[in-house]
Order: C-alpha cells, then structure tokens, then sequence
C-alpha cells in the first residue's frame, strides 16, 4: 500500500473515531444536563418543618403493590395543602396532627413530604 492509500485510510479510521465519540457526547451531553439540573435544584431546596393535621389519605400503588401516601393536609397557617409520604411506615390517622418536612425550590415550587 502507498503513503497516499495509507494516509487515507488513517483518516478514514480517525474521522470515523470521531464521528462515534460526537454522537456519544450528543447523546450523554443532554442527559446528564437534566439530571443535574433537577438534582441541583433538590439540593439548593430550602428545607423546613411544617406542622399539619391529616383531612384524609390515599395510597397510591403501582402492579407491584408499592406506593406511596397521598395526604391532604391543614396547615397550621390554615392552608391546605397535599402532601406525599412513604407507604412503607404506620398509615395516619384523620384528625392525627403530623410533622412535614417543606422544601422550597429556588424557583419557588413548594413540596411537602411526610416521613412516617
């Protein structure tokens, strides 16, 4: 084989490197943007308790048979509010009063969340 075939196969071979590594970036860029987008803005979450008094409860399930507890809840401020928490622990009981934990995103979105 020549220098010139050589040398054109070489770029060949590196172009089609190239080509492979762009797409993988392409494809992992975007991904790892949202996942740390959404994991930073948890994190920089403001983080605070709330005290509340159970209206009533649901319990979410997938075909597993997990879930999740969907409560709505009275603020002590009167507000009410939903609130979700682990179907893991006890079920509550309406009219039972109840720790939350509020976190307040730096976009202002406001989550509740019952640790049971």
């Amino acid at each position: 084989m020549d220098k010139d075939a050589a040398r054109k196969l070489n770029r060949m071979i590196w172009w089609g490197r190239i080509r492979a590594a762009l797409l993988v970036l392409l494809i992992i860029v975007p991904i790892a943007g949202v996942i740390l987008y959404f994991q930073v803005e948890e994190d920089l979450a403001e983080r605070s308790t709330a005290t509340a008094v159970v209206e009533t409860w649901t319990r979410s399930q997938d075909h597993t048979g997990n879930g999740d507890y969907v409560l709505r809840v009275q603020l002590d401020d009167g507000s009410i509010v939903s609130a979700s928490g682990s179907a893991e622990g006890r079920a509550p009981v309406i009219g039972e009063e109840i720790q939350l934990i509020r976190l307040q995103t730096p976009s202002g979105r406001v989550v509740y969340n019952w640790y049971n």
